[in-house]
C-alpha cells in the first residue's frame, strides 16, 4: 500500500424535497452553518463541529 494513500471522512448525503428550506433548518434549529447552495438550489452543504464522547471529564462549551 502507498504510504500517500489518503482517504477521506465520509461525507452524509440525505435527500430532500427543498434544498434551501432544509439548510435554513439545520442551521435554525441545529446550529449547523451553511457552506454553499448551488445557483440552481438543487446541491448544498451544511456542517457542524460535533464531538461524540463518552469521557465524564469532557466539557461541553458551546459554540459562539
Amino acid at each position: 500500500m502507498n504510504p500517500r494513500t489518503y482517504l477521506a471522512a465520509p461525507v452524509p448525503e440525505l435527500p430532500v424535497v427543498d434544498v434551501e428550506r432544509a439548510q435554513q433548518h439545520y442551521r435554525d434549529a441545529l446550529g449547523f452553518a451553511v457552506n454553499w447552495l448551488s445557483p440552481d438550489k438543487s446541491i448544498g452543504a451544511v456542517t457542524a463541529s460535533i464531538s461524540i464522547t463518552t469521557d465524564p471529564c469532557t466539557r461541553v462549551v458551546p459554540r459562539a
